[in-house]
């Protein structure tokens, strides 16, 4: 292993990141607000396209960190959740 700082986890190889290759993963999580709770559970049941006056900024976070994806269509934006 590669010296670290102290106080910081050992850095590894490349070797070894190809050994362990869930060692080069970074794993995100983030605190939902209850509408971007909500709009995560209704795409695990369906994709949505929302109407023309949908507040995009609402779940622009969650596009932003690749929880959804979109797409524009001529009658508003196709979300769907991210595999």
């Amino acid at each position: 292993m590669l010296a670290a700082a102290e106080g910081e986890a050992p850095l590894m190889r490349r070797a070894q990141i190809a050994k362990y290759p869930c060692a080069s993963l970074r794993i995100s999580a983030m605190r939902l607000t209850t509408i971007e709770g909500d709009f995560l559970k209704r795409l695990s049941l369906e994709p949505w396209t929302s109407p023309p006056v949908f507040d995009h900024g609402l779940v622009e976070r969650m596009v932003r960190e690749d929880y959804v994806t979109t797409q524009a269509t001529g009658h508003g934006v196709h979300y769907e959740n991210t595999d």
